[in-house]
């Protein structure tokens, strides 16, 4: 017997299925992992077919990118409200890198995206394209509170948000880190 797509409730538009593959994504993370990630599983779990999974995303790689940006989309949003007590931008660089530190792991999505694929280096090139790196800086600008094209530091911050990231990545991939 064929299931009712969409599991009978069909979704509102494209952005609202793709919001829903996310979530169906970090439902089947949590509970199978990275590993068992494919297609096939995705689609079952969300009641599709894989034709209808391939009219929203080109392939699993491509949901997992998409879901780890929507993923972010809620850390950051907690990091925003977080740092609103901290006036100056060393404070916030700061605060900024202790909130991460602490939240990240507690996601297990990203946590499973970032640290659970084979091979690493190809989270490495992702969390550093070009692409990424420009989110990063413009969310960085923001938070710290400074302007990313004028003022002060800011021909700088590019650089200054790819070491944060860096020194981010450096200690949440360190085994067992005695501080």
């Amino acid at each position: 017997m064929r299931n009712k797509a969409w599991n009978c409730t069909p979704p509102k538009s494209d952005s609202d299925a793709r919001q829903r593959l996310h979530k169906a994504t970090a439902q089947f993370v949590k509970r199978h992992g990275i590993a068992a990630l494919n297609v096939s599983n995705i689609s079952r779990e969300v009641g599709i077919t894989r034709q209808t999974f391939y009219r929203y995303f080109d392939n699993v790689e491509a949901l997992c990118h998409s879901a780890i940006h929507s993923a972010g989309d809620g850390i950051i949003f907690r990091l925003d409200k977080h740092i609103q007590k901290f006036q100056t931008p060393a404070e916030r660089a700061v605060e900024s890198l202790i909130f991460m530190y602490q939240e990240l792991p507690k996601d297990r999505l990203l946590v499973e995206i970032f640290f659970g694929i084979t091979p690493q280096m190809q989270v490495v090139d992702m969390v550093f394209s070009p692409g990424s790196l420009k989110n990063a800086t413009e969310d960085a600008a923001r938070i710290l509170g400074v302007s990313k094209s004028e003022g002060p530091g800011s021909e700088n911050l590019p650089e200054i948000t790819e070491l944060m990231i860096r020194l981010l990545w450096s200690l949440l991939t360190i085994p067992n880190p005695q501080f």
